[in-house]
């Protein structure tokens, strides 16, 4: 029985120190270059995410000051849209047979031109003819265009009043792209880390490998601290008077009968625990089919 657990224990330990050693290099060559990069994605991801809401607060106030200024535009056009109409009636009606009708219709052309030249900065569309901007002028507006067309001056008026907008927006972009470049960095790292796995062995395919590496030591250790007492009752028991007058060999013979025996009882064990066509070894917790501890017997009977 300590024979038992004394083996228990080196078989174990065969299997978690080679993981662990393996871990120990892996961990140690990628977890630096993996750390600079994780933390440049940080960094890149807060530096992003503030030149966003800086941009994005600047756009909000180009966007109130913008609709203030379109519905000034709006309620001043329609203001002076009454008197506009009226010269373009007097334009369409002419100066008269007798043209005595010519001085107003001369005013009114004036006067039709004053209103476009205000207001065509605002609405490109429209025309110097006179006779063709009376006849605009006569119609009723098209009030969804008339609201596109003053918007988008508005918005011109409200971009050229914040020129910091436009460095806030360009920054913003330039966050953004080292951002997605440091996310594609750490992705390529990471696809490269899985390539490089292969010679460290299956214990390295865990997500956190530097986290996986704790509770292995932690497993050795007390694997180790565990095997100090069947050593221990081994040497006890060997001591005993019962084997005195035995050949000094009968010991090591009777081990390797034992040996022997327990290999050829266990061997279905480690059929079941051999490594699948994946190319994975038994983990810790494939180990667990060897029996931990056995009560202590009276020793070796006499």
């Amino acid at each position: 029985m300590a024979w038992a657990d004394e083996q228990d224990d080196l078989t174990r330990l065969a299997h978690l120190e080679p993981q662990r050693d393996n871990l120990r290099q892996f961990v140690a060559l990628e977890t630096p270059h993996l750390g600079e990069l994780a933390a440049a994605r940080h960094q890149t991801a807060l530096a992003a995410e503030r030149a966003q809401q800086q941009a994005e607060a600047g756009a909000a106030a180009i966007a109130v000051q913008a609709d203030r200024l379109r519905d000034g535009l709006l309620a001043r056009w329609d203001s002076e849209r009454d008197a506009a109409s009226a010269a373009a009636r007097v334009i369409r009606d002419g100066p008269g047979r007798l043209r005595l009708r010519h001085g107003a219709v001369t005013r009114a052309q004036e006067q039709l031109a004053d209103w476009a030249d205000r207001w065509r900065r605002h609405v490109p569309s429209l025309p110097t003819d006179p006779k063709q901007l009376a006849a605009v002028a006569g119609r009723s507006d098209d009030r969804p265009a008339l609201w596109r067309a003053f918007h988008a001056s508005a918005q011109h008026v409200a971009l050229e009043a914040h020129p910091e907008y436009a460095h806030l927006a360009a920054a913003a972009e330039v966050a953004h792209a080292a951002h997605e470049q440091a996310t594609s960095d750490m992705a390529e790292a990471l696809r490269r880390r899985d390539q490089r796995r292969a010679p460290f062995g299956p214990e390295t395919a865990t997500p956190d490998p530097a986290g996986r590496l704790p509770d292995l030591e932690a497993d050795i250790a007390t694997t180790r601290q565990q095997l100090t007492e069947p050593q221990a009752r081994i040497a006890v028991l060997g001591a005993e008077t019962a084997l005195h007058g035995q050949p000094p060999e009968r010991l090591a013979r009777e081990r390797d009968t034992w040996q022997s025996q327990r290999a050829a009882e266990r061997r279905p064990r480690r059929q079941a625990a051999r490594p699948d066509p994946a190319g994975r070894t038994p983990r810790p917790e494939d180990l667990s089919s060897y029996p931990r501890r056995h009560t202590p017997g009276r020793g070796i009977g006499r």
